[in-house]
Parts: structure tokens; C-alpha cells; sequence
């Protein structure tokens, strides 16, 4: 439950391609949100082009580890 807000929270302040449509995210699945969302963070983060570029080389399952951290990280910053 803590992962469908963790969604909530990002699609309704990150993420332009779906503009923050929950109901969108929430359809799409739990991971492919999670994805769709941080794509959408990770591009506006350019300073830091090594992470995207990096992101586009990983499996699916990598991704989900990347996000869980990168959501880790947000979270910590935010404390």
C-alpha cells in the first residue's frame, strides 16, 4: 500500500506526460508507474545525464531496484 502512495505522491507532482493523472498511473500497474514517473524525474534531473543514460540500459527488474533506491533517496532528502 505504501508503494501505491509513494505513486500517488510522484504522479501527482512529477509527472507531465500523464499530468499527474492518478487514476492513469494506478491502471498502469504498480511498477509500470513507478517507471513512467521517475523516467519522467530522472529527464528533468540534467545535471545528472549519466543516471538516465544509465537507466535506459537496465532489465525490468533493475529498474524497479533503481526506482526503490531513487525513491530512498527522495525520501531521505525530504527528512
Amino acid at each position: 500500500m505504501k508503494i501505491i502512495k509513494i505513486v500517488d505522491f510522484l504522479a501527482d507532482r512529477f509527472c507531465s506526460k500523464c499530468r499527474g493523472d492518478i487514476f492513469t498511473h494506478k491502471s498502469l500497474g504498480t511498477s509500470e508507474a513507478l517507471i513512467c514517473v521517475m523516467k519522467e524525474r530522472l529527464m528533468k534531473l540534467e545535471k545528472e545525464n549519466t543516471i538516465e543514460k544509465d537507466f535506459k540500459k537496465l532489465s525490468k527488474e533493475q529498474e524497479i531496484k533503481f526506482i526503490e533506491n531513487l525513491i530512498l533517496r527522495l525520501e531521505s532528502k525530504n527528512d
